[in-house]
């Protein structure tokens, strides 16, 4: 059961007791016992300067009678100009003030003063006191303290706030203004829903509900909260559990804005990402042996990386008078985005757009986004595309083409990082185009030389064989020669 079917059961009850009463003299009778059995002062004024009644606790502690209270008029100016204006506006007011004892003790009282109706329809003033004269002895010798705290607490560079035991904020220094945007005056009665995104919020109560259970004193929590502008901010908070009597009753957290050390955390790891992939993919186009595969993979793996729907390589021809270029390699998203495989992406005219021609022949990378594309580099992308990057490819200084990416759902905003890593690409795939040539040449020559060596031996066998011939027929000749001569003898 809830408080408040409690209090409206409460109500009921007492609503029954007095129907039973009957008469009005029985009824006051009774409210006046319940008044005199509780301990605090009570009164009650028609006027500032005349009492209707005072309860036993209040004669008890101004050691009066009820005689002496009523016959003598209440003349503090301070307490009648407060008196005054409750009765006029019907707002209570909660004030202190010094009484001094007949013991000539001084004290510190808390009063609250209230408007209600009494029967007749008129109002009267009711007045409660409360004896805060040992708290007020016991703050006074920390005051020192709490000063030195204060000042701590709303000079410090952190969000320092107290929570209670339902995680509303009850206190809130003024680093809430520029860290989340919010005056800490609001802050009071907000709960930790209003300045967490609904999961984190959902996270922080788990967390330390989940320590209270555990009877934990301390917890290190991180949670995404929003500025009042609509910026996420991502804070670190030292949290406190405070117990009485092993209830938990509130929890003192001090946030640190980490928004800025998360987003260079991101960038250093989407970094990270990019350079791993690149030197793995790299390497395999530099020692390929099956070159489109691989460049058709580093664009797959580029892609994926930069979270982009479509990568690509144009190479540039001479048409004269016109510079023009082919998509030969490329991957994408959507294939019916394709530039390879359609006719109007094939021989388009980059002169046409001589100030992106001049630019990549500089070494320059064009970045954009759709509405920042001008009408003649629309000619060359797709008309979908919310986002690109252009990055030139030199082949020994040679401008040789251009690697692209484009995203055709987000507008893309690209880092330092990312522009870089795609410049060691668009440079490491020259260099592979390079050595691509220079083996191409190389086994060109060695095709030439081996066909030269052929030819050689060729006329070398050619040559062999026909002095062989002309050697036997010589043979032959000095054999016929020698055949025909006559023998001739000599005698003795």
């Amino acid at each position: 059961m809830n408080a408040l079917s409690l209090k409206m059961k409460a109500l009921s009850t007492l609503a029954t007791f007095c129907a039973k009463l009957k008469s009005p003299g029985k009824f006051i009778r009774f409210l006046e016992s319940v008044l005199n059995a509780i301990p605090t002062p009570v009164f009650i004024k028609t006027d500032p300067s005349t009492y209707l009644y005072v309860n036993t606790a209040f004669t008890e502690f101004v050691h009066k009678s009820k005689e002496e209270v009523f016959n003598r008029p209440y003349t503090e100016v301070k307490a009648v100009e407060l008196e005054n204006q409750v009765l006029c506006t019907g707002e209570s007011v909660m004030y202190m003030n010094e009484y001094t004892s007949y013991q000539g003790q001084k004290k510190v009282i808390l009063v609250k003063l209230s408007r209600c109706t009494n029967t007749q329809g008129k109002y009267v003033l009711v007045g409660v006191l409360t004896d805060i004269t040992e708290f007020e002895e016991q703050r006074k010798k920390l005051g020192i303290h709490e000063e030195t705290l204060a000042a701590l607490m709303e000079t410090s560079s952190d969000l320092i706030c107290i929570l209670d035991n339902s995680l509303h904020f009850t206190y809130c220094n003024n680093r809430s203004i520029t860290m989340l945007g919010i005056n800490p005056k609001n802050m009071l009665d907000a709960s930790i829903y209003d300045i967490m995104t609904p999961a984190a919020a959902r996270s922080f109560e788990s967390r330390v509900y989940s320590s209270v259970s555990a009877k934990k004193t301390s917890e290190r929590i991180e949670a995404n909260c929003m500025h009042a502008d609509g910026s996420p901010r991502i804070l670190d908070f030292s949290v406190s559990l405070s117990y009485s009597k092993d209830n938990f009753v509130r929890v003192y957290a001090i946030g640190r804005d980490i928004t800025e050390k998360h987003k260079l955390f991101n960038q250093l790891m989407q970094k990270e990402r990019i350079l791993e992939s690149l030197s793995v993919k790299l390497s395999r186009v530099l020692n390929s042996t099956d070159y489109e595969a691989d460049i058709h993979d580093l664009l797959h793996g580029l892609c994926g990386t930069l979270s982009v729907s479509h990568g690509f390589i144009f190479q540039n021809y001479f048409d004269e008078p016109h510079v023009r270029c082919n998509c030969l390699y490329e991957w994408c998203e959507e294939p019916s985005l394709a530039y390879k495989d359609r006719p109007e992406f094939q021989g388009l005219a980059i002169s046409d757009v001589p100030n992106v021609l001049s630019g990549l022949q500089k070494g320059y990378c064009f970045v954009g986004k759709k509405d920042d594309i001008p009408p003649q580099l629309r000619s060359i992308l797709n008309s979908f595309v919310t986002s690109f990057i252009l990055i030139p490819i030199f082949v020994q200084s040679s401008f040789w083409g251009f690697i692209g990416f484009e995203d055709n759902y987000t507008l893309k905003d690209w880092t330092s990082d990312e522009i870089h890593a795609l410049r060691i690409s668009a440079t490491s795939i020259g260099a592979s185009l390079y050595l691509r040539s220079i083996l191409q040449k190389t086994m060109d020559d060695k095709k030439l030389y081996e066909e030269a060596i052929q030819i050689l031996n060729h006329r070398a066998h050619c040559r062999t064989m026909l002095a062989k011939e002309q050697n036997k027929q010589l043979l032959e000749e000095i054999n016929d020669d020698q055949q025909s001569r006559p023998d001739k003898s000599v005698s003795g």
